[in-house]
């Protein structure tokens, strides 16, 4: 009977060490899935921040080529349709014959009053030499 019990103590005890070694071995089995697992997440997050940050690099490339194109068509239709040369010259040149030609106007018209003004002070003077001489009638003879 201390045989047998004996036998089952060594059975019992040997059972447990394999116990332990399985569960060590399945420990480190779970542990390495775990390291593993969380590593190739890791390194999908990191995959996917690579991706977005490439992803706004490129949008910020092509938003800036987009804004350059944008700015060179609106100066370039600016330039052909609101501010165009060539009718800002006309323009320019017609407000100079205009101008030009008001000068003429104004100057003849100064010119004018110059010699009606010159006229009128001539006829006064007439009129106050014969206001003079008409009362000088005696001294005629």
């Amino acid at each position: 009977l201390e045989e047998y019990e004996s036998t089952l103590a060594i059975q019992a005890s040997s059972r447990q060490a394999l116990g332990r070694r399985q569960a060590a071995h399945l420990r480190k089995r779970a542990l390495t899935l775990q390291r593993v697992y969380r590593g190739h997440l890791g390194r999908l997050g990191y995959e996917g921040e690579q991706q977005a940050r490439d992803a706004r690099i490129r949008k910020a490339f092509w938003d800036g080529n987009a804004t350059l194109v944008q700015k060179i068509w609106r100066g370039f239709w600016s330039r052909k349709h609101i501010h165009n040369f060539y009718l800002r010259k006309a323009y320019l040149d017609s407000v100079l014959r205009r101008g030009q030609e008001m000068r003429d106007l104004l100057s003849d018209h100064h010119n004018m009053l110059v010699q009606v003004e010159v006229e009128r002070q001539a006829e006064e003077k007439l009129h106050k030499f014969e206001a003079v001489v008409g009362s000088l009638h005696h001294m005629l003879s």
